[in-house]
Order: C-alpha cells, then sequence, then structure tokens
C-alpha cells in the first residue's frame, strides 16, 4: 500500500469508528424498544361553530411511554415547540419544555387544550403540532364555520318542527334569522 492509499484507508476508519461511536450513544439514549410522545385523542373533528366565537376547549393528552427494557432506563423527550396552525388556539398547557420518563414507571402525561375558533365559514383543518427529539408529530384539527344567519334559520327549522308552528310564526322566526349578519 503506498503512503497517501494508507492514509485514506486510516481515515476512513476513523470516520467509520466515530460514526459506529454515535450510533452507540444514540441507542444508549433511545433503546430499541423506545416508544415515541403520544396523543389521546390521536384527532379533534369539533363539528359545526359559529364564526367568530370559541368552542369549548378540548383536551389532548400527551404522553411518553416508558422505554427501554431490563434495568430502569431514562428517556428525556424535550419538547421544542407546542404550537397550532388554523382557525384553532392552544387555551392550557400543562406540558414542560422536557419530559422525563423513567424506565418501566407508569406512563407519563401531560395536557393540551385546543378551541376552534372559525373566521369564515366552511370547511376548515389545522393541527397540533408538537415538536420533541427525536421527531415531531401531533393531532389533525378540523371543523366547519357556520354563519350566525344559517344557524339561526336551522334553529327556527327545529323548533317549528318541535312545537308545530304555525306557518306565520315560521316566517316570523325565518324573518329575524335573515336579518343577522352572516
Amino acid at each position: 500500500m503506498h503512503h497517501d492509499e494508507a492514509t485514506r484507508h486510516h481515515r476512513r476508519a476513523r470516520r467509520v469508528g466515530a460514526l459506529g461511536a454515535l450510533t452507540m450513544a444514540a441507542a444508549m439514549l433511545l433503546p430499541a424498544s423506545a416508544s415515541a410522545i403520544n396523543y389521546t385523542p390521536t384527532s379533534i373533528v369539533f363539528g359545526n361553530q359559529l364564526t367568530g366565537q370559541a368552542s369549548n376547549p378540548v383536551q389532548v393528552d400527551v404522553g411518553a411511554s416508558p422505554c427501554g427494557d431490563g434495568p430502569p432506563a431514562t428517556c428525556f423527550y424535550e419538547t421544542t415547540d407546542i404550537a397550532v396552525s388554523g382557525p384553532f388556539t392552544i387555551v392550557g398547557n400543562s406540558c414542560p419544555q422536557q419530559i422525563q420518563n423513567p424506565g418501566l414507571s407508569p406512563r407519563y402525561t401531560c395536557s393540551v387544550a385546543v378551541d376552534f375558533r372559525p373566521t369564515a365559514t366552511g370547511a376548515q383543518s389545522g393541527f397540533l403540532r408538537i415538536a420533541s427529539s427525536p421527531s415531531v408529530t401531533g393531532v389533525p384539527l378540523s371543523g366547519a364555520g357556520i354563519s350566525s344567519r344559517a344557524a339561526a334559520l336551522k334553529k327556527c327549522k327545529k323548533k317549528a318542527r318541535e312545537r308545530n308552528w304555525s306557518d306565520k310564526k315560521l316566517k316570523k322566526c325565518k324573518k329575524k334569522a335573515r336579518a343577522l349578519p352572516i
């Protein structure tokens, strides 16, 4: 082997050795049996909500399962960013920046509460995003914005059926509903 070839071979072996050491260190921090952060529920459908008004909040439980088999190990999940997209708002968050879960212990949980605040009518979607080491995951969110007028007209029809309203009373209710802003 020439001197240049021997030097290249030595450098490549050092790089592979360093990569192997990093892989070994990662395996010690996150064992193969480790589970990621998980959510309950896994998606949220808010249904119809009047535009400009907030829905009742829905709580999402964020969990970090015990990690590692055998002797107790500790897993750390860095929650670097908790955010929502779309017409949704975080209204409560008990999750610390670092979720620590000792191995073989009961599941660790915290919670994030989200509500839906549509600004327009129609189907809308978003995402509760939790960026954590080692991944970015979250919960899909959806709902539909409805207008005050549409909601009032729907309410008139329902009341008319339930209470056997006369045509005159139903027309009066619909007239008031149509006077509402869209």
